[in-house]
């Protein structure tokens, strides 16, 4: 019989398609769709006025596919906003602009544990930190974030990588080693999402097995760095089959080519006025101009009273100068090195003896304690800035607190009671 079987033929065929598909599998770069599978865009330190204008990035890329919005920077990096809201008023934007995750990072600890947890509570988005725990070794915020897509799926997880912060050392908040946490984290979430990315801040970090990275890294794997100036938005376009990456673009974002999103404008657009307002109230008229070294002196002064015996420092605590005239709210959170929580410790006397002993540190004490000898086996309670803490690690180590109120009000008042004299 001269022709050919039909039904081997039908094999062959296939046979033969089989291997087209296989040699098509080996060129990863090759878009099989044009469109990408979700973007993911990426901030820097975070603009409140700028806000409506990244929410509208978003929108308009959301118009032709999914979307994942996600906060690599500081998100407290409003200096107004944050001394005027207490961390309120980002969470509120970014809720009404409607992010994804933030980083749990040490701007976030240093309005304090307990503050933290509430706005952590409180927000609509996710604080991604796989490696900060509470005391009983649970989740300080959310170790992970998995978004699904039709088929495929996209996982992100984040770790705070610098454990030598002095934030670590307060109360409700443990460091646990980044590299495990998030070796850990990027294995849970492969088996639950297709693709995996970590964000690494501050970086450089490793890839700890993920598919891409947000921040630095120097292993050799697809890196998204954050952008570095608030008005510019980093968007990377992913083109995903399963537990691959066929393609991507990584695209810059000029925030100010892009008109405000009018219900995120309408929802940030009260809270910045409303830290505008507070930042115009007087405090104090001045007749001479009060540089760093004479406020340093009368906030110290003014800090010690109540439950606090000293107060410790070791640089002027303010950067600039108040100039004669009126002084606001405003310019006095503008000098203000830390206008947020004061730590407190609770020291020793020989505690305070070796500071004593550092010639750079000053300790301003509480009105009759003035006069007393130190006691060696008597404990204080010294407050002092958070810079502080940075530049003293061996006494950081021992503990500390944030006070339960902003540095600011009392220097506010303090002045303005002096002004009064």
């Amino acid at each position: 019989m001269s022709g050919r079987n039909p039904c081997l033929q039908l094999v062959q065929d296939a046979a033969l398609a089989g291997l087209a598909v296989l040699a098509l599998s080996g060129c990863p770069r090759r878009a099989v769709r044009e469109e990408p599978t979700v973007s993911v865009f990426v901030s820097g330190d975070i603009s409140l006025k700028l806000l409506p204008m990244a929410a509208q990035a978003v929108k308009v890329r959301k118009e032709t596919g999914p979307c994942v919005w996600v906060c690599a920077g500081n998100a407290l990096a409003d200096r107004w906003a944050t001394a005027f809201g207490d961390g309120e008023f980002q969470v509120r934007a970014l809720d009404a602009a409607g992010i994804d995750a933030v980083v749990l990072g040490e701007e976030w600890l240093e309005l304090g544990t307990e503050r933290c947890r509430e706005l952590v509570a409180d927000a609509g988005f996710l604080f991604l930190g796989a490696n900060l725990v509470d005391s009983l070794g649970e989740p300080f915020g959310h170790p992970l974030l998995v978004r699904r897509f039709g088929m495929d799926e996209l996982g992100l997880t984040a770790g705070w990588l610098d454990s030598a912060s002095a934030f670590l050392h307060q109360p409700g908040v443990e460091y646990t080693d980044a590299d495990l946490s998030l070796r850990r984290t990027v294995l849970k979430l492969k088996r639950n999402a297709g693709v995996v990315g970590v964000v690494n801040r501050p970086g450089p970090g490793g890839s700890v097995g993920a598919d891409f990275v947000i921040g630095r890294t120097a292993d050799s794997v697809l890196v998204v760095e954050p952008p570095q100036a608030a008005d510019r938005l980093k968007r990377l376009d992913l083109l995903l089959a399963g537990t691959r990456i066929l393609d991507f673009a990584l695209v810059e974002e000029d925030l100010t080519q892009f008109e405000p999103d009018s219900f995120v404008a309408a929802a940030v657009g009260p809270l910045v006025a409303e830290a505008d307002s507070v930042g115009a109230l007087t405090v104090v008229e001045s007749n001479a101009a009060i540089g760093p070294d004479v406020l340093t002196r009368a906030l110290a002064d003014g800090f010690v009273r109540g439950d606090i015996d000293a107060f410790a420092y070791d640089m002027p605590i303010a950067s600039g100068t108040l100039e004669p005239g009126t002084i606001t709210r405003g310019e006095l959170v503008r000098v203000l090195k830390n206008p947020g929580r004061l730590a407190v410790l609770e020291l020793t006397g020989r505690d305070m003896k070796e500071l004593f002993d550092r010639k750079t540190v000053t300790v301003e004490w509480r009105g009759a304690l003035k006069l007393r000898r130190t006691k060696m086996n008597n404990t204080y309670r010294v407050a002092t800035t958070s810079d502080f803490l940075d530049r003293h690690p061996e006494v950081t180590a021992k503990g500390f607190v944030f006070a339960e109120e902003q540095s600011w009000p009392r220097a506010a008042e303090f002045l303005a009671r002096q002004g009064r004299r």
